[in-house]
């Protein structure tokens, strides 16, 4: 119970689907805003046109740089304080290659992800799970190629 006698409230939790279920989609909420960013690793696509198997050393090096960064903060000021470079994208806003590779890894039914911007053309997609506040590392988009989304006042 909250302090004012309500149930706190319930949020779904964004788990790896098994094959031929759907991911649920997680609206940010207040599980995971208190932990600090972990990064996971397993989900990585090695194939077109988000893959990771072009990758340089120097785009890893910015990478890593980035996430470095990020884990000295929680999730709370990553979106609330420097949302304007890291935020969730519709989905429905994704281009079409991008909602090809949702459907192609039974993702196709998720509201949005979250993208993390590591320069200004490149980005890195993915999950986070609610519970722990793990970023589940989906896509790498050198070429700004997921989302035709432009997030609002921006």
């Amino acid at each position: 119970m909250t302090p004012r006698g309500k149930k706190p409230k319930q949020v779904a939790v964004a788990e790896t689907p098994r094959r031929g279920e759907k991911q649920v989609a997680v609206a940010p909420g207040d599980g995971y805003y208190d932990h600090r960013p972990r990064w996971r690793f397993a989900r990585m696509e090695f194939c077109k046109p988000f893959g990771w198997q072009h990758i340089t050393a120097g785009e890893f090096a910015e990478i890593q740089r980035v996430l470095a960064d990020l884990e000295t903060l929680t999730w709370k000021d990553v979106i609330e304080k420097r949302g304007d470079l890291h935020h969730y994208c519709p989905t429905n806003k994704f281009s079409q290659e991008g909602r090809q590779r949702l459907r192609a890894l039974n993702l196709d039914d998720l509201e949005r992800l979250m993208r993390l911007r590591i320069t200004k053309k490149k980005r890195l997609w993915g999950l986070i799970d609610d519970n722990d506040g793990t970023f589940n590392i989906l896509w790498w988009d050198p070429e700004h190629r997921v989302s035709l989304y432009n997030k609002p006042h921006t």
